[in-house]
């Protein structure tokens, strides 16, 4: 099998053999393969952490996989008590499942348990690293802190993911309402007529635009 790790630690050998042959005329040479030996050893922890962590998923996979595919269907259906339910299940065997805590994390969003959804998504956000995941968490998080009042918090969620893609109206519209929340309503109205002449055929946008520019005046 031709794996690069082996022929950089076969390239690392020689380097030994030089400094084994010439000792001790090139001790210099040790710091950076001490440097090198310690970045891959911690790199391998780290591999040999998320191995375990697939092999405790591996061992529940079929009955998870099962799970999981009900769960979407109950999602889909609004039956979100039966939803948190299986998924509860697969994160007591499987705490690090990434896609399972961000849905229960929307699953006790749709059931107002903001709170609880908040802590998933705390646990959650640190170590997802999938674009798209991280989006819909980010998004998510914005949510449940306007949901819980905490409107600057929620704006400068939006802000940021704003900022990463101007072009999503789900984000462009709930910064909208952080700003007009927080008493900014020129900000506010901004976004919103941004809004509208994307969606002109719109009569609630037009309403919310004009509501927030008579409060703002």
């Amino acid at each position: 099998m031709d794996v690069p790790i082996f022929s950089l630690y076969d390239a690392l050998h020689r380097k030994l053999d030089a400094i084994e042959a010439s000792w001790p005329l090139q001790p210099d040479r040790l710091a950076w393969i001490h440097e090198i030996h310690r970045m891959i050893y911690y790199e391998w922890l780290d591999m040999e952490k998320r191995l375990e962590q697939l092999a405790l998923f591996q061992k529940y996979h079929e009955k998870s996989r099962k799970h999981f595919e009900k769960v979407i269907g109950f999602f889909d259906l609004g039956m979100y008590q039966e939803a948190k339910e299986r998924l509860e299940e697969i994160l007591r065997h499987v705490p690090d499942a990434i896609l399972v805590r961000l849905l229960l994390a929307a699953v006790c969003y749709e059931t107002g348990d903001y709170q609880r959804a908040a802590h998933h998504l705390t646990l959650l956000l640190p170590v997802v690293n999938y674009a798209p995941v991280i989006h819909f968490a980010q998004h998510l998080a914005g949510c449940v802190k306007a949901k819980l009042g905490q409107w600057e918090e929620a704006k400068e969620q939006f802000e940021q993911l704003y900022q990463a893609d101007p072009s999503r109206e789900e984000t462009i519209f709930n910064l909208a309402l952080c700003y007009h929340h927080l008493g900014m309503h020129k900000e506010s109205g901004y976004l919103l007529r941004n809004l509208i002449a994307l969606n002109p055929s719109d009569p609630q946008l037009k309403r919310l635009c004009e509501h927030i520019e008579r409060n703002g005046q």
